[in-house]
């Protein structure tokens, strides 16, 4: 977030809004958080993962997010250990174990976001 604190505060008319009280989101050691946008731009046609966007905070600024472009989505970018306060009203966060690859030994990645094609508006769903 850039600005002074006075440029970040934005008014609320009362009882408008619930303010909900949440945990901060948790990656461990050894694990990723998969990242799905649940509002934004809608997907480029053709593609099953939302185009990278930046000046976000690791998701964490919401507004920034939509601002710059974000889409709805699962997302290129995965989130790596640490801790997180994510607005889980626009993002929801999957952790799953990250795949080790011990020294010495080759990790082969086969993409399928290129070769698989999907009609605009449909998501292709895993295999």
């Amino acid at each position: 977030m850039s600005g002074s604190p006075l440029e970040r505060i934005a008014v609320l008319a009362p009882r408008a809004f619930k303010v909900r009280k949440t945990p901060m989101i948790e990656i461990g050691e050894n694990e990723v958080g998969i990242v799905e946008s649940i509002d934004g731009s809608p997907l480029d046609p053709g593609r099953i993962f939302a185009r990278r966007v930046e000046g976000h905070d690791t998701y964490q600024d919401g507004a920034a997010y939509l601002r710059n472009g974000g889409q709805k989505g699962t997302q290129i970018d995965v989130l790596p250990p640490g801790q997180y306060r994510i607005n889980t009203y626009l993002f929801r966060i999957r952790v799953v174990p990250a795949l080790i690859v011990p020294s010495g030994a080759v990790g082969v990645v086969t993409a399928g976001a290129a070769a698989r094609r999907t009609s605009p508006g449909r998501r292709a769903r895993p295999p």
